[in-house]
């Protein structure tokens, strides 16, 4: 008897010597944890932190957005859950307590209260963020990848259209003064002389079809973001981005689509080139929606960061 009580006794001395010892290492990390967000955290704390806006990584700012977002979060929960939550736990206790209902409430409710928020975020984050491939704050929204509304049929008939139109304006000049036009745009209005009222007229239809995708597109969507144009600059001395005549509104291919179907759309500086210069970013919304573009770009400068000078012209 004594024998085995002095077994058990040392298995106990064991297991608990283990269990003593796997608490102090997990205690001991979490210190150093703890230890290095105090010291460095303390640190960092100012008036910013809690007036300024979230920046991109690298760049200075505070977490003013984050805080708002949690308080909004948090009264909109208990707005929300604390009437569901008076109501579903006195159906369990007075009237459903042995329903199946009930335990399956319960046990979904305890699965909840075990999962830290944290696991959920990285949930969150593994789905949604980690595939795009790059750092992403998903500000309560979806960000999904679309296709250009434009074809290449869209953009033909928008050029044969307004070919033509500037055509007929060079037929008003007298010859002296059409001879002064810059013979980029000649050469691109004369190729008007081989359509036919058939092509113009189906390049101006170019514009409902526009449109009509146009609507589509923002049934499913609130606001779009994309380029403003595919080339970031060009030489001065050049008639357009492009510079050929025969592909004229290939530079205008990202903005054009929102001036034919009048969606309110902005242009702002998303970014520099290697060499600096500024690369635009272009944020569109539905029809009449023109508030909420103007909120959306206001946003988007508050996270942006830093902002350089603008280039100057070239030394002499």
């Amino acid at each position: 008897m004594n024998r085995l009580y002095s077994a058990r006794r040392l298995r106990n001395q064991i297991a608990m010597a283990l269990s003593l010892a796997a608490t102090l290492f997990g205690l001991g990390w979490l210190v150093l944890i703890l230890g290095a967000l105090l010291w460095q955290g303390f640190s960092g704390l100012s008036f910013a932190v809690f007036t300024e806006m979230t920046p991109p990584p690298g760049s200075a700012g505070g977490l003013l957005n984050p805080i708002a977002g949690s308080l909004i979060l948090t009264v909109l929960a208990v707005i929300i859950g604390t009437p569901i939550g008076i109501l579903a736990g006195t159906y369990m206790a007075e009237y459903g307590r042995y329903d199946r209902l009930t335990t399956v409430v319960r046990f979904i409710n305890d699965i909840l209260l075990s999962a830290p928020s944290i696991v959920v975020g990285l949930f969150i984050y593994e789905v949604m963020v980690a595939p795009m491939g790059h750092f992403s704050g998903l500000a309560g929204a979806v960000v999904t990848e679309v296709r250009g509304i434009l074809t290449r049929q869209m953009l033909d008939g928008l050029d044969n259209f307004w070919r033509a139109r500037m055509w007929n304006e060079f037929l008003k000049l007298p010859p002296p003064e059409r001879g002064k036009a810059l013979p980029y745009i000649y050469q691109w209005a004369e190729k008007a002389t081989k359509l036919s009222g058939v092509d113009v007229f189906r390049g101006f239809d170019v514009t409902l079809d526009i449109r009509a995708a146009a609507a589509k597109l923002f049934a499913d969507l609130d606001y779009l973001i994309s380029p403003v144009s595919p080339v970031v600059n060009f030489a001065a001395e050049l008639a357009s981005p492009i510079h050929d005549p025969e592909k004229p509104f290939e530079h205008i291919c990202f903005t054009v689509p929102w001036n034919m179907s009048e969606n309110p759309a902005i242009s702002i500086n998303g970014g520099y080139d290697a060499t600096g210069f500024p690369i635009g970013v272009q944020i569109v919304g539905r029809r009449f929606d023109d508030l909420g573009v103007l909120a959306m770009a206001k946003t988007f400068e508050g996270l942006r960061g830093t902002q350089r000078p603008w280039p100057g012209p070239p030394k002499k």
